[in-house]
């Protein structure tokens, strides 16, 4: 009971941060509306298509591990869904309700589930360093010099691909739903995930007539990938912002338009995932399909 209640009471400071920080992102952006206005409504659709073809091809990925118990599609309204309840509830409970819900429907216990989640994470992770190390071996050699990326710094990078390449070489041979030809196959629909998010800044640098190559575009996609494996807050908000503005001004990014990006990819993120999120509910309930996303099975996370 204490140990409930202690997550309750943390679980509240969390919820009570994620509104103050999303309500000074708002107020942000409206004192800096003069700026937004200049960005199209192209720009707008550009970026919420871009942020439904990231969960295609991450569903697309997560369908190879669950085989045949779950479509793609059905993991697509899932994966959305349990996104946006990451974003304004503590605890990864959108980590929870999807699980619920695949337990639910399609009899995937929740040891099965972990497993294969984490073990999702963990080709996620490797993907991104794998394209990071790869993109940081060309640094140097294109004449580019900061004091944060290093050769000792590429090189603890790389450690940890090589370390994770040996988890995957034990792992596939321990898994019977992962062999090295699902392996390759989720690292490619996953790297497909990573390029709409490559896609979705160089959006924003054309939006804010930003000049900056294609190269440091995709070294800020990963760099920024890399830092959202690390969650404190719902929707990691605060922290990412935090990570891009530093990531964009390591690549000379005027600061304050820097955290206009920043503060804009959020709300952009929150109206996709809620508003997706709503009218696929609102769908469901009126095709009277009660088995899947159920009103029941977020009530049970929450409480």
């Amino acid at each position: 009971m204490e140990f409930y209640l202690k997550n309750k009471f943390v679980g509240s400071i969390q919820n009570i941060l994620f509104m103050i920080g999303f309500a000074f992102i708002c107020f942000f952006l409206f004192q800096n509306k003069a700026q937004i206005a200049e960005v199209s409504t192209l720009t707008y659709v550009g970026l919420l298509v871009n942020y439904f073809l990231f969960y295609i091809f991450l569903s697309l990925g997560q369908r190879l591990l669950f085989a045949n118990k779950i479509t793609a599609t059905v993991l697509l309204d899932v994966n959305i869904l349990s996104n946006f309840l990451n974003l304004i509830l503590p605890f990864k409970s959108g980590v929870l309700y999807k699980a619920t819900v695949l337990k639910r429907n399609f009899g995937v216990g929740y040891k099965d589930f972990t497993i294969k989640m984490f073990s999702l994470s963990l080709i996620s992770l490797f993907v991104v360093l794998f394209f990071l190390v790869s993109l940081l071996l060309f640094w140097n050699h294109l004449g580019h010099e900061n004091q944060l990326i290093t050769d000792y710094f590429v090189l603890v990078i790389a450690g940890f691909v090589a370390l994770l390449s040996i988890i995957f070489y034990l792992m596939v041979k321990k898994m019977k739903d992962l062999n090295l030809s699902t392996f390759i196959r989720i690292s490619l629909f996953y790297s497909l995930s990573a390029f709409t998010y490559m896609a979705k800044f160089m959006i924003y640098m054309q939006a804010f007539n930003i000049s900056i190559s294609l190269y440091e575009i995709s070294l800020i996609t990963f760099f920024v990938l890399a830092s959202g494996f690390i969650s404190l807050l719902p929707g990691n908000i605060g922290l990412r912002e935090f990570s891009l503005v530093t990531i964009l001004a390591l690549f000379n990014v005027n600061t304050e338009l820097a955290i206009v990006i920043a503060f804009l990819d959020r709300v952009v993120q929150i109206l996709f995932l809620g508003g997706f999120s709503v009218v696929s509910l609102s769908i469901k309930k009126y095709k009277k399909e009660t088995s899947l996303f159920s009103i029941q099975d977020i009530n049970e996370v929450i409480k």
